[in-house]
């Protein structure tokens, strides 16, 4: 099996990348409803946001990431949105280096929040249920 490759899309030309990754990001952005797609891309563009790429053959995983600092100095980076096709060929590896990347920039930890399914693929990465988020709409 080919390895994973990894690009962190510069902010300055991310437009290219952005094509590729939106159909897989926008359904999470859509479901998440606190940021619109244009805020995403601004966000990537203005550097507030990163978006990190994962390809093995035709296996394809975007994330969209960003760091945050706690009240208490904790710091994690936190996965705002992921989505792809063919994540058992890449999952491994990405995790990886999303872990090895967050542990470069200082943090303790990496975080999201996302449906049960991906707790049920990143539960062997170590993620572990925390909490649960909810919402009642008015």
């Amino acid at each position: 099996m080919a390895e994973t490759r990894l690009t962190l899309v510069d902010p300055e030309n991310m437009e290219e990348a952005w094509l590729k990754a939106a159909p897989f990001l926008l359904p999470a952005i859509q479901i998440g409803d606190e940021l619109t797609s244009e805020q995403v891309r601004y966000g990537i563009a203005s550097g507030d946001m990163q978006l990190a790429v994962f390809e093995n053959g035709s296996a394809y995983l975007a994330l969209v990431t960003d760091g945050v600092i706690y009240p208490n100095g904790r710091k994690t980076m936190r996965i705002l949105h992921a989505g792809g096709r063919g994540l058992d060929a890449v999952l491994a590896e990405g995790m990886a280096m999303i872990q090895t990347a967050a542990k470069a920039s200082g943090c303790c930890a990496v975080e999201l929040i996302g449906r049960d399914g991906w707790l049920k693929k990143l539960a062997d990465y170590g993620f572990r249920k925390k909490a649960i988020w909810m919402e009642c709409d008015l």
